[in-house]
């Protein structure tokens, strides 16, 4: 069998500012724990982190792999930091400001 085909892999999805600890804890005890049971018993380990950019992307990569990846998703019970956008469409505002209460949105024009 091929090295290539005898390669586990666990594919990580998180939000890794959010979730510094678990993150540490994955890389730091649980995949080197794998990679030593892969080792003996013949196998690579190879962990991958998924970035939101790419991971739709990357997933449809992996799906050619053989045997096919782990897909582990880390969840936590915030959003994150969501940044302003630069600018936005004249259109878009016009319909931003329809919708709240008249002088609300008047800084945004400055």
């Amino acid at each position: 069998m091929a090295l290539s085909s005898r390669t586990f892999r666990v594919l990580v999805s998180s939000a890794f500012s959010d979730l510094p600890n678990e993150h540490g804890i994955l890389h730091g005890d649980v995949f080197p724990r794998l990679g030593e049971l892969c080792r003996r018993h013949g196998w690579r380990f190879q962990a991958l982190d998924l970035t939101a950019a790419a991971g739709l992307q990357d997933l449809t990569r992996f799906r050619s792999f053989s045997p096919p990846p782990i897909y582990v998703c880390v969840a936590g019970d915030r959003y994150g930091y969501r940044p302003l956008p630069a600018s936005i469409p004249a259109a878009e505002f016009a319909q931003i400001e329809k919708r709240v209460p008249a002088g609300a949105v008047a800084f945004l024009r400055e």
